[in-house]
């Protein structure tokens, strides 16, 4: 009896390790092609960001255009254009109290200098801690479309973007920060 115990409990634990491998064989796998890029832009001092009141939350909605800070293999010189609709409210944030708390969302253009070369994304994020202790905005992004050698691109990845507050304030130079995975048709030409 005590033997029969035995052989059950090591076809368990045989078949848990058995699920488990193939769930990280599948998710390295879902994962293959995708190229990763970290795309930095320097954000417009000119921007174009209202706000209006409704009752004591803010309504927010803009445009935010820039240029690559520092170049990357196929982004060379590339532009964004962001357009932005949001809402501000006192919420608890990232932060143990109270704070002004900012629940934005989006579409960004991309475009290289030929404007040929093109892709848009979609995006959405919330206040919370930036790396220096600062507040912004950090979310998810998804690409949409793409056009020229954007053509037919899938990805995802994260947003970080300074805080429309903070940009009406203009403060200092911000900047907007893409991290997404791109993964690219196979039958199409990267470069």
């Amino acid at each position: 009896m005590f033997f029969y115990y035995t052989v059950l409990k090591f076809r368990n634990i045989i078949t848990v390790y058995s699920i488990f491998f193939i769930l990280v064989i599948n998710s390295v796998a879902a994962n293959e092609g995708f190229q990763e890029n970290i795309l930095k832009f320097n954000l417009d001092k000119e921007h174009n960001i209202l706000m209006s009141y409704i009752g004591d939350d803010k309504i927010l909605k803009g445009n935010l255009k820039g240029s690559l800070l520092s170049p990357v293999m196929g982004f060379e010189k590339s532009n964004i254009s962001c357009d932005l609709l949001g809402r501000s409210y006192k919420g608890r944030g990232f932060s143990c109290g109270f704070s002004e708390v900012e629940d934005l969302s989006g579409y960004c253009y991309l475009n290289l200098p030929n404007n040929i070369d093109t892709f848009l994304t979609k995006w959405n994020c919330a206040t919370t801690a930036g790396f220096d202790g600062d507040a912004i905005c950090k979310g998810k992004v998804s690409i949409v479309s793409g056009n020229g050698k954007f053509a037919g691109i899938i990805g995802f990845g994260e947003i970080e973007m300074p805080l429309a507050k903070s940009l009406i304030e203009n403060e200092k130079n911000h900047a907007l920060k893409l991290k997404i995975k791109i993964k690219y048709p196979l039958n199409i030409k990267k470069n």
